[in-house]
């Protein structure tokens, strides 16, 4: 599971990825007023230089009033977000895990 799984849990909404960028399924009025039926719940910049990639996703808890229209807000409750980013620690570590484990059967 990745984190647009584990938020689909937690927002009994579909999720789906565009790219980098994680989608609500849900109808919302944005800021702008706009009624909508998709919403970006991802904020996600990543940085490449000498081959070295790094990155972050934060995922919205509320828009704030200059947050782009199509901004979604989770609403997600403090105690959630505790468990939220445990659970994505978590699938981190076991990825990273998994990757490592498989680097150590290559023969050379």
């Amino acid at each position: 599971m990745r984190i647009g799984g584990v938020l689909s849990q937690a927002l009994d909404k579909p999720v789906n990825m565009d790219g980098d960028d994680i989608m609500v399924q849900d109808s919302f009025v944005g800021n702008d007023d706009k009624v909508r039926e998709e919403g970006k719940v991802s904020v996600s910049i990543t940085y490449s230089k000498d081959n070295v990639a790094l990155g972050h996703t934060g995922i919205n808890i509320t828009a704030g009033s200059k947050a782009p229209g199509f901004a979604y807000s989770s609403k997600l409750t403090d105690e959630y977000v505790d468990q939220f980013m445990e659970a994505i620690i978590n699938i981190f570590n076991d990825e990273v895990r998994d990757e490592w484990i498989a680097t150590t059967k290559i023969i050379v």
